[in-house]
């Protein structure tokens, strides 16, 4: 089984009164062009994770996202990346692979999603996308990776994991800066 979660549930914490996901980019709210990609992804279960304005999130991702998906709410966002991520992991426990796709990514496509799948080897540890040798988002990771990354807390993400099995991560060349890309300030929105 494949499975993909889309980690909508930060604090915004560089975005003062404001959910960064609900703003408008490009005419529409950032959330919703990583819904986009998020429905399109070549999986068998989808999963979103909400935290604060979990209402809207869900809303804005039904709109842009054609496909049924589930939700799971983070009571706790506050505590930082790892326990949104390891809510998503556990709802997606069956999984063979799982993409991680983050909500603040907007350029990221379902072309480069069905990339990544294709290019998961039996053997290896994740599949991450990669720029003039720099590895960027969305991970795929396999079963045994989402399983270490359930040991995470605070706001560590599954990079140290990946860095520290960098033989067993298989990279998929690409072309475009979308990797690098997520809205983390308002200037951001410029890009």
């Amino acid at each position: 089984m494949k499975a993909a979660l889309l980690l909508a549930a930060g604090m915004s914490s560089r975005f003062p009164g404001s959910n960064k996901l609900l703003l408008e980019y490009k005419s529409r709210p950032l959330v919703g062009w990583a819904a986009e990609a998020f429905g399109l992804a070549p999986v068998d279960r989808r999963i979103l994770v909400t935290g604060r304005d979990r209402r809207l999130i869900t809303q804005a991702v039904s709109t842009y996202c054609a496909t049924p998906f589930d939700i799971i709410h983070n009571n706790a966002p506050e505590t930082g990346f790892a326990e949104s991520l390891k809510l998503g992991l556990a709802a997606a426990a069956a999984a063979n692979w799982t993409l991680v796709l983050h909500g603040d990514m907007p350029d990221i496509d379902g072309a480069l999603l069905s990339e990544l799948f294709a290019a998961a080897e039996p053997d290896a540890y994740a599949v991450v996308p990669s720029l003039a040798g720099a590895w960027g988002n969305p991970a795929l990771l396999s079963a045994e990776a989402a399983g270490d990354a359930t040991a995470l807390s605070g706001d560590r993400t599954p990079w140290p994991l990946l860095q520290a099995r960098r033989n067993e991560v298989v990279t998929l060349p690409v072309q475009t800066k979308a990797i690098f890309h997520d809205i983390d300030r308002p200037s951001d929105l410029q890009w």
